[in-house]
């Protein structure tokens, strides 16, 4: 893992929210930090944390699948609910796969798990 720059929550808020417009989940760009702030919050808020404004950030490069599959993942009521993230094993990206695989996450539409199917979908074609 290489180190790229220091970044700040804002950095994080301007490539989420471009990343969303890419998908077509946002309508609009909020042109101050502070309505990226509330745009977050409000219609994001599953993957915010309070703390983060308030965190250092960083940009890195990561240089191996290995490194990869050690990140972390979203702690929140769904991925809990979707038996992807569970107490008593490390939240990290290898186990939430794993666990998705053997619980055919992607394979079961179920309520709830349309958006990541269609994403799924359009990055297997």
């Amino acid at each position: 893992m290489e180190l790229i720059s220091t970044a700040s929550f804002d950095d994080f808020a301007k490539w989420y929210l471009d990343r969303e417009m890419r998908k077509g989940n946002e309508l609009s760009f909020p042109p101050t930090p502070d309505k990226r702030l509330a745009r977050m919050f409000e219609k994001h808020e599953g993957k915010m944390q309070s703390w983060f404004p308030h965190c250092t950030w960083t940009i890195i490069k990561i240089s191996s699948m290995d490194e990869f599959l050690n990140l972390l993942v979203l702690d929140s009521k769904w991925t809990r609910a979707e038996n992807l993230v569970v107490n008593d094993e490390p939240r990290i990206l290898r186990n939430a796969v794993d666990r998705a695989i053997r619980f055919n996450y992607f394979v079961e539409e179920l309520h709830g798990r349309e958006k990541h199917h269609e994403y799924y979908k359009k990055r297997l074609m």
